[in-house]
C-alpha cells in the first residue's frame, strides 16, 4: 500500500501542480492585461493634463486680466468722483464767498444810504429853520424823496 498511496499522492500533487500552473498562467495573463490597462490610463491622464494645464492657465490669465481691467475702471471712476467732489466743494466755497461779498456790499450800501438820509433830513430841518428865521414861507415836507429812499431799502 505504500506504493499505491505514493502513486495517489504523486497524482494528487501533479493535479495540484497543474492547477497551480494553470492558475499562475491565468493570473500572469490578467496581470499583463491590467498592466496594459494601467499604462493606457496613465497615458490618457497625461494627455488630458497636458491639454488641461494650458487651458487652465489661459483661463486664469483671462480672469486676472479682466480683474485688472475692472480695477482700472474703478480707480478711474473713483478719481473722477473725487475730482467732481473737489470741484463741487470749490464751487460751494466760491458761492459762499460771493454771498458774503454781496451781503457786505448790501450792508455797506445800506449804511451809506442811512447816512445820506440822515444828512438830507438834517439839511431839510436846517432849511426849515433858516426859512423861518428869514421870514419866508415854510415849504411842505417832500415825502416823495423819502418814499423813493424807502423803496431802495427793500
Amino acid at each position: 500500500m505504500p506504493a499505491a498511496t505514493r502513486t495517489a499522492e504523486v497524482t494528487q500533487l501533479q493535479n495540484q501542480l497543474h492547477t497551480a500552473q494553470s492558475r499562475i498562467t491565468t493570473l500572469t495573463s490578467q496581470n499583463s492585461t491590467l498592466a496594459t490597462l494601467l499604462t493606457d490610463y496613465e497615458n490618457a491622464l497625461t494627455l488630458l493634463l497636458d491639454k488641461l494645464r494650458p487651458y487652465a492657465y489661459n483661463q486664469t490669465q483671462a480672469i486676472l486680466s479682466l480683474h485688472k481691467h475692472y480695477q482700472g475702471l474703478l480707480e478711474q471712476e473713483r478719481a473722477t468722483s473725487m475730482q467732481l467732489r473737489l470741484e463741487h466743494s470749490e464751487w460751494q466755497a466760491g458761492l459762499g464767498r460771493v454771498a458774503e461779498y454781496a451781503r457786505g456790499s448790501l450792508r455797506a450800501q445800506g449804511e451809506s444810504e442811512r447816512g445820506l438820509r440822515s444828512e438830507i433830513k438834517e439839511l431839510k430841518e436846517e432849511n426849515r429853520v433858516l426859512r423861518r428865521l428869514a421870514g419866508w414861507e415854510e415849504k411842505p415836507d417832500d415825502s416823495s424823496d423819502e418814499e423813493e429812499w424807502k423803496g431802495r431799502e427793500v
